[in-house]
Parts: C-alpha cells; structure tokens; sequence
C-alpha cells in the first residue's frame, strides 16, 4: 500500500490497493470527471471506485454527485473483494 494506512482497518490481509489519480489522466480515460463550481473545484473527478482483478475491470462504480457516499467507501471495496 505504499505507506499508507488508509485501507489497514478495512483489508488487514493488505489485498486492496488504494491508488491516487492526481492528474485526472484515468479518470478522463473512464469518463468521470465533472466540474465542481459550487464547491469552488475545478475540473476534478466524480467519486469512483474501480475494482479490477487479474488486469480485468470488474466493476466501476461512480457517485451521482461529488457529495455522495453511496457506493465508493472503503467498505465497499472490503465487501467486494
């Protein structure tokens, strides 16, 4: 994981990689980037969780709004692997 600590109380067994896109590069290849103004953002990206296993996507969830919770917290993905 890099150093971090983010997914340790989720994935103790370390099978999750939690990974930053700090220039959009695969969230404009995946198509969910959005514009945030009213939350004084620029171009960013919607909230997603991408799970891929063995290099094959296979699944994609992606918030409504960039507030949303619904389907891209960590236990999401714990519940998922």
């Amino acid at each position: 994981m890099g150093g971090s600590c983010v997914g340790r109380p989720f994935d103790p067994r370390g099978h999750l990689l939690f990974l930053s896109d700090g220039n959009l590069a695969l969230a404009r290849s995946l198509g969910v980037c959005t514009y945030g103004p009213e939350l004084v953002l620029g171009e960013t990206s919607t909230r997603f969780m991408l799970i891929v296993e063995r290099g094959i996507v296979t699944e994609l969830n992606v918030e409504k709004k960039l507030t949303d919770l619904s389907y891209t917290r960590a236990r999401d993905a714990a519940l998922a692997a």
